[in-house]
């Protein structure tokens, strides 16, 4: 690291990766239940690493899409493909894009033909009202694949009349060599919501992004449209319903078999719709069942121009089913359920094929006193192809002090093959129908820290992976194949801390910082190529500051340092191991409208996150907002 960049880095240890929200809404936070669906357990009092993205901080960042939110949080790996959602690869603490759980209120996003269509949301920005990660092994909540972690997205409420809005419009200012024609991107989403009366809500969603790319064959659209629906019978029954649509069509150029790849499309289309409860069957027995199904197309040319040089069409069903309970008993409370899951693809490449889950599951938490509490369960799952699993899991908490929270937990977590590990053909993949599932134990230590405006959280974990899953090669001249490669141990540490400043009413500053540091270690022969095993990122720092500066006028800037594993420097003009990101927002807002203005990539690094694929470099965005509620 040099001087220049220690310099920079120093000069801005501000800003973390956004887990926590201005003063005036940490109590509202503290008190929100995330990532349950069980047991509702306040942010306070978790006994896990769990980092909350909050509306207004969304509001600030210089992003226009999920991917790039994300990609503020320490601790997460995201690797662009393309700018504005066209395709990211998400990664918790050193793990793989398959071993993410995405949630969209609660719903899984799952896509078992590959995680690299996890990211295909139906949400559009202005829907957000926050987004919870939660770090580790989660499988005793969540089941199978939630390996690494947990990313919930949670939309606004239904109940909620008004309309939120944005438009943008943005350029890199470089020309298409082949065209002349300027690089520009622009998009518009809005979120209208309205309630009849106090039983029944209505929300929609539409967003649409658009761009003629920033080098070669890089164009996008991206159109999301999504429906969230409440109804509340009486004061002990709620009813949610929820409908997306997304349609994502973009260049493909060196995506995934550079060089040759350069004229390559991709469209993912996904459909999903989910049915959910919430009944308080009596005052200590609460019935929660949640029924969703996902479809997704995916569309792959390998020439453009040329369709029938090879073409891959991918159609998977998914159907997923949970039925949970929690009844309490005095300082206790005890949550069970069942949990059923199908999985099926027609694919012209992957062939046919169908699997099942079944899951039981059981946790019980226990307050031993107001300093005191443990949860114990357990998930049972049976998989039609790999048979039986159980993943058990701990948490325990002690209140310290009032400001000061000890916590420790020790969970399982486990990833099934995606059907593109087991079955794909093509000129440089090939993949491997013996795989078995891999997967994870996780241990960690975490101290939390809250008084006034002053936030904080240091936490270590050791996580062992078994039977993991890496695309490998003897030698450049064999096609990559996925093998149960490995064991790998990885130490973790995180540390990450925020203040809030009140210089007076109108003036503000929110200081935060934010670390990430991974060892993990491969336990290998060393005679093959390894793809994914050992790249992941072992510093991250994500550092800024916030200034509300009175009259509606604001300022947020973010920097992120980058340094990644097992990587090359440099490949040519593009930085591959290390690199420093500078972003930009300053804001005005008035009454229910605002105008922006974002730099992202200040100092034009010119980087590549994963593959070969380079990331564009300065891009300036302007646009407009209004918020009528």
């Amino acid at each position: 690291m040099n001087k220049r960049l220690l310099g920079q880095l120093s000069g801005m240890f501000l800003l973390s990766s956004g887990a926590w929200a201005q003063q005036n809404q940490q109590i509202v936070l503290d008190n929100v239940t995330v990532l349950s669906n069980r047991l509702d357990i306040p942010l306070s009092q978790q006994n896990r690493n769990v980092v909350v993205l909050s509306k207004d901080e969304i509001a600030k960042m210089p992003a226009r899409s999920v991917n790039e939110l994300l990609s503020y949080i320490a601790g997460i790996d995201v690797r662009q493909r393309g700018p504005n959602g066209s395709q990211a690869d998400i990664g918790i603490d050193g793990g793989g894009f398959d071993q993410t759980l995405i949630l969209v209120n609660g719903v899984k996003m799952s896509d078992p033909q590959t995680g690299h269509n996890m990211m295909n949301l139906p949400v559009s920005l202005s829907a957000i009202q926050r987004i919870e990660v939660l770090k580790g092994a989660a499988a005793r909540i969540y089941g199978v694949n939630a390996m690494m972690g947990v990313i919930n997205i949670v939309t606004q409420s239904p109940m909620e009349t008004g309309v939120d809005a944005m438009v943008y419009a943005g350029s890199s200012f470089q020309k298409d060599d082949s065209t002349q024609q300027t690089y520009l991107s622009y998009g518009a989403n809005a979120t209208a919501s309205f309630s009849g009366n106090e039983q029944l809500g209505n929300q929609v969603s539409l967003g649409i992004d658009k761009g003629n790319g920033y080098r070669y064959n890089t164009e996008y659209q991206n159109v999301k449209l999504m429906y969230n629906g409440v109804y509340t019978p009486s004061q002990k029954a709620t009813f949610n319903i929820m409908g997306g649509y997304v349609n994502n069509d973009f260049g493909a150029n060196l995506f995934y078999a550079a060089p040759k790849d350069k004229e390559a499309t991709e469209q993912a289309q996904i459909a999903v719709g989910s049915i959910s409860g919430k009944i308080k069957a009596t005052d200590k027995w609460t019935i929660s069942p949640i029924l969703s199904y996902r479809y997704g197309k995916d569309d792959y040319i390998f020439i453009r121009q040329n369709p029938g040089v090879y073409r891959n069409i991918h159609e998977t069903n998914t159907m997923d089913f949970s039925l949970n309970n929690a009844v309490a008993f005095g300082k206790g409370t005890l949550g069970v359920g069942l949990n059923y899951r199908s999985e099926q693809i027609n694919s012209t490449n992957l062939g046919k094929g169908t699997r099942e889950n079944y899951g039981l599951f059981a946790e019980y938490r226990y307050l031993f006193n107001d300093k005191f509490d443990a949860s114990i369960g357990a998930f049972a799952n049976y998989n039609s192809v790999y048979g039986f699993k159980l993943y058990p899991g701990l948490d325990i908490g002690w209140q310290i002090k009032p400001e000061l929270r000890l916590y420790v937990n020790v969970g399982t977590g486990q990833r099934l093959p995606t059907f593109t590990d087991l079955y794909y053909v093509g000129p440089s993949n090939v993949g491997n129908p013996n795989l078995v599932p891999e997967w994870a134990t996780t241990a960690e230590l975490g101290l939390k820290y809250a008084e006034n405006g002053l936030r904080a959280e240091l936490s270590g974990f050791y996580r062992q992976g078994i039977d993991f899953i890496d695309w490998t090669r003897i030698d450049t001249a064999q096609p990559w194949q996925p093998q149960n490669y490995a064991k790998v141990q990885t130490l973790g540490l995180r540390a990450q801390a925020y203040y809030l400043w009140t210089i007076s009413n109108t003036v503000k500053v929110n200081l935060n910082t934010a670390y990430t540091y991974l060892k993990p270690t491969l336990n290998d022969d060393g005679s093959a190529q390894s793809k994914y095993a050992i790249n992941s990122l072992a510093h991250q720092w994500v550092t800024g500051v916030e200034l509300s500066l009175g009259k509606g006028f604001s300022l947020s800037v973010k920097n992120r340092y980058l340094s990644r594993l097992n990587t090359p420097e440099t490949s040519g003009a593009y930085r591959l191991g290390s690199y420093n990101l500078l972003d930009a927002r300053v804001a005005y807002n008035w009454s229910k409208f605002g105008i922006y203005a974002d730099v992202n990539n200040i100092n034009n690094v010119q980087y590549i996150e994963t593959g070969v694929v380079p990331l564009p470099g300065r891009w300036c965005t302007l646009g407009l907002k209004c918020n009528l509620r």
